[in-house]
């Protein structure tokens, strides 16, 4: 039976700002007037907040008065400013050991279990065994030809230290013992971070794929005074030093990958809290623990796992959350391995456990690793985060995005990770990262996503208005009708099984590409489910949904095949009425969407399937609903929404500068809704007094011209006709150069419409816009449209200045880049990892087809 956690104090305030927060690596030597530059410049590209994170070159020790001044400079700048901050919760990662001042001690350090002895004798051979120290549990047993256990002879041996073993094995048996050990992972800090740029370290000395602070050791999780430690030498410090910004500029700490560096995690008291738990002596069955995990397990290490998950969640999170609570700031942040449904439980733990005690819960969006989110790769681990703010009640959950997704990283794809996030309910987004000092460490761990990056300096404010737009609109308010709930059986992780995380993925696209909107809940979230007296809705047979004790209503409850279900939350679902638990061991995918659509709502819903599309909705104060889409494929797609009789429905204006046409709805009712690919779009659909009626295709056919005679004018100076041919920069003998190329067109406009679509088609990577000599807009993102108004017959001017990223101007030359590599800039960077997303995005210019379009 999973263990129930203990209930949480109110948190603090949640308020704060939808724009992207910035994390801020302090890379060097700092100075107050260049702090404040920057600071004013984060705003100046549509930051909202900043993260301040130490990195790697940072030269001050830990903790100490000038970085704590320093840290107070910027809370007064970010004060004067309107920037929200956040503090990194160590001295970089994983968080827990403090810099390793809070592991110095022994006690404090993460312990793993382990065999200590493991042997076979023969029958009348003598046995001679030492006790090795530290041991938990000795037995010797009887084993068949194969060395497994064959239910003979067996006997529990002594556990101290030293004694010594001594007799004539009467049967071919095994002797084994198990202790505990001293149990590190890697530990990047300030100064393993920084070993890249010391010229005495050669390519394997430094490598960051093995390259981590041997001084400094994992911090036992499950130890209250280790953490106790932590949060004295971390938190407290920071409050000692600037109390009066907490809870008003200093919004939370933020964790990173805290971690268990082991599968078989162990702490000093283990088996008391485990006996306390779980009501036996788990020493009587470690020699089962420490077997090969394939299921089926022996039941202990199913309750193993249960209790070292709970003891990580309840000494570690817990523990954080209660001191920020006490201190009126937010606990956020992300355990490691948090990627995928695989990894509910992982060496960080059981996600939705350690989320439990998040004010802010959260996964990380990084470059390699599987977190990388790409238009056309179904990925679902955003929803954990989602779910777990949805279940609790807390309105916020974040993401840590960006990191390591290269020099070639662009908006357009910035704003598609931030959005397939937004649409599991992720709303938050620390965007990692910028560098203090940007050349020292530009190789090391891109993007550069300051104004130092021309894509930011140019078009940050999009970047960051379009994503305060959408996750205001898709966030506010309540969802627009009952969620589907899925069931996460914790039980089937607890027993090893691996293929569950495959069966909730197939589910999860299933039902995200039918446009369903769901949440994952765990045991402890169906037994604080209720059930409200109701008779079904008015004129139907549909009950109420089931209640949680946040509010959060679900419609339908769906059990993955294959769940293994405790006795407890069994009673409770068999307790709900019949039709509302759906049991994919006999009811189908095809039966949950049609229970989920029946249920009503919802003013605008679709009648798809298997369209790889998702959807999100949510209903205002005043009533009015917003839906949004998103095209999750490479490809265009087409959705068909149905409407109710009494609701208009329109497109609400995420690009400034772009004009949409009303939507008109076909003789069914429907609205069929095009999206191109990566496209998202948000419909406001509001109950009217009448029927609406649907659409008489009055409007004519479209007048398009496609826009072919361009010329550009590359960095030289020249001016390069294209003839019919939108051309790659390379082509030109431009593929190193990263920039702004101007393209113009004249074309002649012999229509009597004053207004024009334009779509610039295919761009790499953003776009402005100038009509004869007037700027009109900023194409960013897909599908890269703005309109023009005011036109008049005759001949006109089109100019297009084209950016690209940083990439080309590092990859995009091959003497360049064999300099570089000459040079070893790349030595101990994540080269490894953003190189080649970084040479996929060299090709550059505008692409087209570029068409004008009165509709």
């Amino acid at each position: 039976m999973d263990i129930r956690l203990p209930e949480i104090p109110d948190e603090a305030d949640p308020t704060f700002s939808y724009r992207p927060i910035i994390v801020w690596a302090m890379n060097d030597v700092l100075d107050t007037s260049e702090l404040e530059r920057q600071l004013n410049a984060f705003k100046a590209s549509g930051y909202g907040g900043v993260m301040v994170m130490p990195w790697g070159g940072l030269p001050y020790d830990f903790m100490c008065d000038e970085w704590l001044e320093f840290v107070r400079f910027i809370l007064v700048t970010a004060q004067a400013v309107g920037l929200d901050i956040w503090l990194w919760d160590d001295w970089l990662f994983s968080s827990g050991p403090a810099g390793g001042k809070a592991t110095e001690n022994p006690a404090h350090r993460a312990k793993e279990l382990q065999v200590t002895l493991n042997f076979i004798v023969e029958a009348g051979e003598p046995i001679h065994a030492v006790i090795p120290p530290r041991t938990l549990s000795a037995r010797c047993f009887s084993v068949d030809k194969f060395g497994f256990p064959d239910g003979g002879y067996a006997e529990a041996l002594p556990v101290s230290a030293g004694d010594t073993i001594q007799r004539v094995a009467e049967a071919r048996t095994r002797i084994m013992t198990v202790g505990w050990a001293y149990r590190s992972g890697m530990q990047h800090t300030t100064r393993s971070h920084a070993e890249f740029l010391d010229p005495e370290l050669d390519e394997v000395q430094c490598d960051i794929k093995t390259c981590e602070d041997a001084e400094v050791w994992s911090v036992d999780m499950m130890n209250p005074d280790a953490i106790a430690q932590y949060v004295e030498l971390i938190h407290e410090r920071y409050w000692q030093a600037v109390p009066e910004f907490f809870g008003n500029t200093l919004k939370g700490f933020f964790y990173d990958e805290p971690m268990v560096p082991t599968d078989r995690p162990w702490t000093q008291d283990f088996a008391a809290r485990f006996r306390e738990l779980k009501g036996y002596d788990l020493c009587d069955h470690l020699i089962a623990v420490m077997a090969e995990r394939h299921p089926p397990v022996d039941p202990a290490t199913a309750d193993y796992r249960d209790v070292w998950t709970s003891l990580v969640a309840e000494t570690f999170y817990r523990t954080i959350q209660t001191w920020c609570h006490a201190h009126g700031v937010m606990a956020a942040g992300h355990q490691i391995g948090d990627n995928s449904l695989h990894e509910i439980l992982s060496t960080g733990g059981h996600f939705f456990k350690n989320m439990r005690f998040a004010d802010v819960p959260g996964v990380d969006s990084a470059g390699g690793w599987g977190g990388r989110i790409e238009p056309g790769l179904f990925l679902d681990f955003p929803r954990l985060p989602g779910s777990s703010a949805s279940v609790h009640g807390h309105p916020r959950a974040m993401s840590e995005s960006f990191a390591v997704y290269g020099h070639g990283t662009d908006l357009n794809h910035m704003r598609y990770v931030c959005e397939h996030q937004l649409m599991r309910g992720v709303n938050t987004f620390f965007c990692k990262l910028s560098n203090y000092n940007r050349e020292k460490s530009y190789y090391f761990h891109p993007p550069e996503l300051s104004d130092h990056n021309p894509i930011i300096q140019r078009f940050g404010t999009c970047f960051g208005d379009r994503i305060e737009t959408v996750a205001r609109l898709i966030s506010e308010g309540t969802p627009a009708g009952p969620l589907l709930a899925v069931y996460v059986p914790s039980a089937n992780y607890y027993a090893c099984d691996d293929t569950i995380g495959d069966r909730l993925t197939a589910l999860a696209e299933a039902l995200t590409y039918s446009q369903v909107e769901f949440v994952y809940l765990i045991d402890p979230d169906i037994l604080n489910l209720s059930r409200p007296s109701c008779d079904g809705l008015a004129g139907s047979s549909v009950a109420g949904p089931l209640i949680s004790r946040t509010g959060s209503s679900y419609s339908h409850m769906v059990i993955p095949a294959g769940a293994v279900i405790p006795s407890d939350v069994r009673a409770a679902l068999d307790a709900f009425e019949p039709g509302v638990v759906c049991d994919l061991a006999t009811a189908t995918v095809a039966d949950v969407v049609a229970a989920y659509r029946g249920h009503g709502g919802r003013l605008v819903e679709s009648t798809s399937i298997n369209v790889p599309v998702s959807m999100r909705s949510r209903t205002a104060e005043e009533g009015v609903q917003h839906c949004m889409l998103l095209n999750e494929s490479c490809a265009a797609q087409r959705v068909i929404l149905r409407v109710a009789s009494r609701v208009t429905v329109c497109d609400v204006d995420l690009d400034p500068g772009l004009v949409h046409p009303a939507l008109e709805r076909g003789e069914d009712g429907t609205l069929t809704i095009e999206l191109a690919p990566s496209e998202s779009r948000v419909l406001r659909a509001t109950a009217v007094d009448k029927p609406v009626a649907p659409s008489n295709d009055n409007r004519g056919v479209a007048e398009v011209v496609t826009l072919a005679q361009w010329s550009v004018t590359t960095p030289d100076g020249e001016e390069h006709p294209l003839q019919n041919k939108l051309a790659d920069w390379c082509t030109l003998g431009f593929g190193g150069f990263t920039g702004v190329m101007r393209y113009r067109c004249e074309f002649v406009w012999e229509s009597g419409a004053t207004r024009a679509v334009l779509a610039l088609g295919d761009v790499c990577y953003a776009a402005t816009v100038l009509l004869d000599g007037r700027r009109i807009g900023d194409c960013v993102f897909a599908p890269f449209k703005v309109t023009l108004a005011d036109l008049s017959k005759g001949m006109h001017v089109l100019e297009v200045d084209v950016l690209n990223t940083p990439a080309n101007a590092i990859y995009g030359d091959d003497e360049t880049l064999a300099e570089r590599r000459a040079e070893k800039v790349f030595k101990g960077t994540y080269a490894f990892l953003y190189e080649p997303q970084d040479i996929s995005k060299l090709r550059s210019g505008l692409f087209g087809p570029v068409t004008l379009s009165t509709a």
